[in-house]
């Protein structure tokens, strides 16, 4: 009986690619980059002839549009007011000068778009605009002179309508005397025409419906 021997061979091994797989090497976890600092508005202290914007860093000197009144403006209100100038009042505030408003009124402040950063140069990035109440000063007859015994001055601390101003029933006089007529001299100052005052007694002048030129009343 014969022996039959058989060299098996084995067949190479075919590696076929994945189409779409590949390998990522991660050598370590990275770091995120920090997030940009910000500065922003505390709030905002409105008076009647500026509006003070705090802010929760130090200012750096204002420039660009920042330092112009005109980029710093004003909406809302019955009665338009704009900014006369800008100037920081405190390391962390702005002062916004600007015309008379009427008092108790919502108005918004729109600041500037540009030149304004902390003292460590970043920008600011904080609203847009800022929202406050307003508060006005309201104008006082602050003296009544004698011109003679038939005219008296009254005189407003600021300018005054004259539509109301010049109106007669405006003013009443105590003890009673007859108001004519009212001339005006300035802005502030206006001319009452009386029945002949009585020599030696003492006149109280009681103003009413006078409003200032932004509308706060008397």
């Amino acid at each position: 009986m014969a022996d039959l021997y058989v060299r098996v061979t084995p067949a190479p091994l075919i590696r076929t690619p994945l189409v779409g797989q590949f390998f990522v090497r991660v050598s370590g976890a990275g770091t995120p980059a920090p997030a940009p600092p910000n500065f922003l508005t505390l709030g905002t202290t409105p008076a009647a002839a500026y509006i003070d914007v705090q802010f929760d860093a130090s200012v750096a000197a204002l420039t660009l549009q920042a330092a112009l009144p005109a980029y710093w403006t004003f909406s809302g209100g019955s009665t338009a007011i704009t900014a006369t100038s800008v100037v920081l009042s405190a390391a962390d505030t702005v002062r916004v000068y600007h015309t008379e408003p009427k008092g108790g009124e919502t108005y918004t402040l729109t600041l500037p778009l540009s030149g304004l950063k902390s003292a460590t140069s970043v920008p600011y990035n904080g609203a847009g605009t800022l929202n406050f109440t307003s508060v006005s000063q309201a104008p006082t007859a602050v003296q009544a002179q004698v011109i003679d015994n038939k005219t008296v001055r009254v005189i407003f601390s600021e300018a005054v309508r004259p539509a109301e101003a010049l109106v007669g029933s405006n003013y009443s006089i105590a003890p009673p005397l007859t108001v004519l007529s009212v001339t005006q001299e300035t802005s502030n100052r206006f001319v009452l025409t009386t029945a002949a005052q009585t020599p030696s007694t003492v006149y109280t002048i009681t103003v009413s419906n006078v409003k200032d030129l932004a509308g706060n009343p008397v």
